[in-house]
């Protein structure tokens, strides 16, 4: 997952969440922490913008990438 901004199609997000990026899926039946109607599981959200817990990230790059 990629660190993103604070909000999420303009919806301002709390301070212990953040926008990330799904680039690989290890465990596809893992809920998602804020669901949304189209985004239940971590297995239907590679390419795909969403919430999670700023508390459950794990930094894997310093290293900036452009989407």
């Amino acid at each position: 997952m990629l660190l993103g901004s604070s909000t999420l199609y303009t919806v301002p997000l709390e301070d212990y969440f953040c926008r990330v990026v799904v680039k690989k899926v290890r465990q596809a039946d893992v809920e998602v922490s804020v669901p949304t109607s189209k985004v239940r599981l971590v297995g239907e959200a590679p390419g795909t913008f969403i919430v999670w817990p700023t508390d459950l990230l794990q930094v894997i790059s310093k290293r900036p990438q452009v989407l």
